[in-house]
């Protein structure tokens, strides 16, 4: 990387992360957040070639999400912009990342989170009794064959879990469909990954989550992939969950970004919560959240309080 265009991120990061302090997460280190966006981009070909502003737009989108770019818990991918004739930039979180937020943001806590590709000569079945559903998958020892498949599985604390599977020729066609970077070295290089971060994505689906401010929701749901499957592709979907598990569907819970005006979304910014039980200051999202579903502003632990999860 040249290091008149590094200066130039640098200078443009540091600026940036200070003028959006109120959005970043609790603990940010922002000293170590633009040291490693700094070293990761050294690995990215022809990033200098796109505008400084946009490649720190992108990350400012790693930031607010709280991952790192040096971890591989997100990166940027440099493309050809058909519509503006110069070099742009897409964001992406790797699947890594995605497990990080989950955990993070879950509302239902999350115990651990399983998610494999399948290759030629693997044993996979799924069952179902009582209306649970069980994976049982026993890889061949040292496996390179194809890849067959992926799955994922999220199990929470309190015993419940939600899975998903894809064959490689769904996800194959998430890749052509869905993603702004088909071709890019993160499928060509990575595939086993970016498989692993399809299903993964898919069965994030049903993992409610409630984010620390809008701007998150915003960065995450930006993420490309298979933000947009079920939308797309309503009937396919349920048909395959219909017969995996004829005797109950899981419930699919996802959360939209509220559309609000800058004032309101300024005023959300200022705003401040707090837990009516233990006096926890809150965020505008946990606010939210607890009062459609408790008729009252709780905090999470308060939440799980009451419903019984915790004595």
């Amino acid at each position: 990387m040249e290091n008149k265009f590094q200066l130039a991120i640098q200078s443009q990061l540091t600026e940036t992360l200070a003028q959006k302090a109120a959005q970043l997460p609790k603990n940010f280190n922002q000293t170590k957040f633009v040291q490693n966006c700094l070293a990761a981009l050294d690995s990215i070909d022809e990033i200098e070639k796109v505008e400084p502003v946009t490649v720190v737009k992108g990350l400012m989108k790693g930031a607010i999400l709280g991952l790192d770019f040096m971890n591989r818990e997100c990166y940027l991918i440099p493309y050809n912009n058909k519509d503006t004739g110069k070099k742009d930039v897409n964001f992406q979180t790797d699947y890594k990342g995605e497990k990080k937020l989950a955990k993070l943001y879950s509302v239902n806590p999350i115990e651990e989170i399983t998610t494999e590709i399948v290759r030629s000569g693997d044993f996979y079945e799924v069952e179902v009794k009582d209306n649970k559903k069980f994976v049982n998958w026993k890889p061949k020892r040292f496996n390179d064959g194809e890849i067959e498949g992926a799955f994922s599985v999220v199990l929470y604390k309190d015993g419940s879990s939600v899975s998903s599977e894809m064959s490689k020729a769904e996800m194959d066609e998430v890749r052509k469909v869905y993603s702004k970077a088909k071709e890019s070295p993160a499928w060509k290089n990575r595939p086993s990954e970016m498989y692993k971060k399809t299903v993964l994505r898919l069965n994030l689906k049903n993992v409610e989550k409630v984010f620390e401010s809008p701007e998150q929701l915003r960065a995450y749901e930006e993420a490309p992939v298979i933000k947009n499957i079920y939308e797309a592709e309503p009937k396919q979907i349920e048909t395959k969950m219909q017969e995996q598990e004829p005797e109950q569907q899981p419930e699919e819970k996802i959360i939209e970004a509220e559309v609000v005006t800058p004032a309101e979304e300024t005023k959300k910014d200022e705003a401040e919560f707090v837990c009516e039980d233990c006096g926890k200051k809150i965020s505008w999202a946990e606010n939210g959240y607890s009062n459609k579903n408790f008729g009252r502003p709780l905090c999470r632990s308060c939440q799980d309080v009451v419903r019984g999860e915790k004595k």
